[in-house]
């Protein structure tokens, strides 16, 4: 997935910085990406490596050679679902994070291509390089979800389907649906949580705590096994982590969640255990209700076959 580019430059005017001579000559660059470049050791000065406000003189040559990414080969046509002229419906596998975790690509988008790791909009912004040229917010992405999370995500393609799509996630008009494996058997058929979440202390994590803003998430328990539950979640507000913060505080965490999950319960989960089954909404330009499901993963499924063998065991 990578795209291999090589420059080179003689200095005839003395005295520039380093990353102002580059970002005059490739323009398709941002200076950040280019500083993030040099100070990679990307770009040479007479075969050495200097430092973005080096100072360069008469003569020097300047060799730059560097690809828009160092990902592996990623083939993300293949998670595609659903396409049209307005939104773009992807199977997010795990693993993913959503974007950079530095907030440089809010104001320079292209700053995603120099990232190490992967990211949705890193590999958007190189598949489908047409929602960056028309300069849709944050690249599309209208919602998110966590790294180790799987499924259903939206992007928008233009500026009109963003701001729809903003628009009824904000009212609430989205409706989402999650399906978790969670530690522990629920007696109820069906729960409704209804907790604030926000952060708790000084910690960065997002947890049930009288404290955080109002939520409030449906659960069905769809089957069971003497330790663990197959569960589906659809969350009535929008809260970071609100699934399993929730799940947490009607004890029974999803399993395979780091902050949650702390026993030491066999099987051991591969990841957290919680995927984006589907999505309903109003498509941005036909005002239709549309729906698309996301295929539940194999580590899911392989999962919970375990969990009913241990079943088998106990019976």
């Amino acid at each position: 997935m990578s795209e291999a580019r090589s420059f080179t430059f003689i200095c005839e005017t003395p005295g520039l910085r380093l990353d102002r001579f580059l970002a005059a000559r490739l323009t398709d660059y941002s200076r950040t990406v280019l500083r993030t470049f040099i100070e990679d050791g990307k770009v040479l000065v007479d075969g050495r490596a200097q430092k973005p406000n080096f100072k360069l003189k008469s003569g020097e040559k300047i060799e730059a050679s560097f690809s828009l990414n160092s990902w592996p080969s990623i083939n993300a046509e293949d998670w595609i679902l659903h396409e049209d002229r307005d939104i773009i419906v992807i199977n997010k596998p795990t693993g993913i994070i959503m974007h950079p975790l530095n907030n440089s690509w809010l104001n320079n988008p292209e700053t995603v291509l120099s990232e190490k790791e992967p990211s949705i909009a890193g590999i958007f912004y190189h598949l489908r390089p047409q929602i960056a040229k028309k300069k849709v917010s944050r690249l599309g992405i209208v919602h998110r979800l966590d790294r180790q999370t799987s499924g259903v995500l939206l992007l928008a393609k233009n500026e009109d389907a963003e701001k729809n799509l903003r628009r009824q996630f904000k009212e609430h008009l989205l409706q989402k649906t999650y399906l978790a494996i969670t530690r522990g058997n629920p007696r109820q058929k069906r729960l409704r949580v209804t907790a604030p979440i926000g952060h708790a202390g000084m910690s960065r994590n997002f947890v049930a705590t009288p404290f955080g803003k109002p939520a409030e998430t449906g659960f069905k328990i769809l089957k069971s096994a003497p330790d663990a539950a197959l569960i589906e979640a659809r969350p009535l507000t929008g809260r970071t982590h609100q699934i399993r913060a929730h799940l947490a505080f009607a004890g029974y965490p999803v399993a395979g969640d780091f902050l949650f999950d702390k026993g030491s319960e066999s099987p051991a989960p591969p990841r957290l255990m919680l995927h984006a089954f589907e999505i309903a909404l109003s498509h941005p330009r036909a005002r239709k209700k549309v729906s698309f499901r996301a295929p539940i993963p194999d580590d899911f499924k392989d999962f919970w076959k375990l969990c009913l063998k241990k079943k088998d065991k106990s019976s």
